[in-house]
This record gives structure tokens, sequence and C-alpha cells, in this order.
């Protein structure tokens, strides 16, 4: 079974505490917990949500880290910001015709 690549709606589901239920680990699982991660610290509701790689969590341009659980809470960390294109990459086609 391959994971979701949009798991934006997932994430919502979280933020608005929706009771749904997904397989423990699985991509949902972690896009859901980063939702309500996101409404408990105050963050604004998630808009473009993706897995990045091993434990972590693409969201609006950023990459959040899952640490675990603590307190009945699941736990992320901002891990990195997403690298930014360069202008001269953006630029490829008109120095190429």
């Amino acid at each position: 079974m391959s994971k979701p690549s949009d798991l934006t709606s997932q994430a919502l589901q979280g933020y608005k505490r929706e009771e749904v239920h997904y397989a423990y680990s699985s991509a949902s699982w972690y896009a859901y917990h980063l939702g309500v991660f996101l409404r408990n610290s105050g963050m604004p509701a998630p808009r473009a949500v993706g897995m990045s790689r091993g434990y972590s969590v693409r969201c609006d341009g950023a990459i959040f880290k899952h640490l675990g659980k603590s307190n009945g809470a699941e736990l992320f960390s901002v891990a990195d910001e997403m690298p930014q294109p360069k202008a001269a990459d953006l630029d490829i086609f008109s120095q190429n015709h």
C-alpha cells in the first residue's frame, strides 16, 4: 500500500479535533497528530501537508520531526525550513533560450 502524498485533509482533521483513527505510525496518523500539535501550539491551520523522510512531516514550507509522546500528546519540532529555490535556478529557461 502506498502512502498518500497530500495529507492536508488528515492534518485538518487533527487541527479541528475530529474523531478519526488512523493506523499507528501511518502517514495519515502523523499528519493527523501534526494537526493536533499545531492547534495546541496556537499555530495556524495547515494548508499543504505531506510526508518527508523518516518520521518527519512537511507542512507549509517547514519540516516537522515527530519526537514522541509526552503527557498524552504527540510532540513535534521544526526540524528545518524547506530550501527555497534561488533566483538563478528559476531563471534556467531564459539562460538556455
